[in-house]
């Protein structure tokens, strides 16, 4: 499910800043997101690695 978010935000930050009128703080906070998603995939991948031994 946060694989297919990440997707989904990528896919918004994509268009945003290809938008005529880009918006700073929208592409900022769509950043923010896919770093978080990112941190969140890593931390599940690490921790189903260690119970799965």
């Amino acid at each position: 499910m946060l694989a297919r978010t990440k997707t989904v935000i990528c896919n918004q930050l994509h268009a945003a800043s290809l938008g005529m009128y880009a918006h700073k703080e929208v592409i900022k906070q769509l950043k923010q997101q896919i770093s978080l998603l990112e941190k969140q995939l890593e931390m599940l991948e690490v921790s189903y690695k260690t119970t799965h031994r």
